[in-house]
């Protein structure tokens, strides 16, 4: 099993995908008229773009402080920047879940490095 794969492309919905996966099987020379034309669809227009809560940690991550400190408020922002529907505490708390932030107090936590 290979362990040092590299990441080539990161996408937020499955139309993106779709878009990437065929621009890869298209010749060079062809890839920006595809893009256009594809981009130009309606499969492309209409799908609501979902951000993944992988996606959102990497952002607030960046957005915390040097000590990696995030508040409720920054959380929710973003969410709203995003249109993510989900509330910032649920978002936090899947994080501390899965191990990503430790709650410092209500409405504050801490990336773990």
């Amino acid at each position: 099993m290979q362990t040092d794969a590299e990441v080539v492309k990161e996408c937020t919905s499955s139309s993106m995908l779709h878009l990437e996966v065929a621009l890869a099987n298209t010749p060079t020379e062809l890839q920006d008229e595809l893009r256009t034309r594809l981009l130009r669809s309606a499969s492309f227009n209409d799908e609501p773009q979902e951000v993944s809560p992988r996606a959102l940690l990497r952002e607030l991550r960046s957005l915390a402080s040097e000590e990696g400190h995030i508040s409720r408020i920054q959380v929710q922002t973003l969410l709203d920047k995003r249109d993510v529907e989900i509330p910032a505490d649920a978002l936090m708390e899947q994080a501390e879940v899965e191990g990503v932030v430790v709650r410092l107090s209500d409405g504050r936590w801490m990336f773990f490095e």
